[in-house]
């Protein structure tokens, strides 16, 4: 269980404007902030029915906290997964938005200036 909540330690603090999909990073939170309950502690002079029965809770709750770690590495991929593309969307706005404003710029100076070949040095950039 350790390993995974380390190796959700990077992303557990993302904002939802961090990523894509704000759900993934719920779910990883919800799935992350689990309650971990240990089940009693077995003593030497138990009787050796509730020592078997102790070992049966310890089994059960073994195997619950494998399975909630493998929760938390999925989530934790998916989480940065999202982020990688809320990067490349962004990434991709603000390259649309600079393009949008060269051409805008190309187009109000048109016949606004001496020469062309500012002009066409903007073009073939644009292209």
């Amino acid at each position: 269980m350790l390993k995974a909540t380390d190796n959700a330690a990077d992303v557990i603090g993302y904002r939802d404007s961090d990523v894509a999909d704000a759900d993934v990073l719920k779910k990883l939170k919800d799935d992350y902030n689990w309650p971990l309950t240990d089940p009693d502690t077995c003593y030497e002079y138990d009787e050796p029915e509730d020592s078997k029965n102790l070992a049966a809770e310890w089994n059960a709750a073994s195997s619950k906290y494998l399975s909630q770690a493998q929760l938390i590495d999925a989530d934790a991929a998916a989480v940065r997964e999202s982020h990688q593309k809320k990067l490349g969307n962004d990434a991709r706005k603000r390259v649309s938005d600079k393009l949008a404003t060269a051409r805008q710029l190309l187009t109000d100076s048109e016949g606004k200036t001496q020469g062309n070949e500012v002009r066409q040095t903007l073009t073939d950039r644009i292209n």
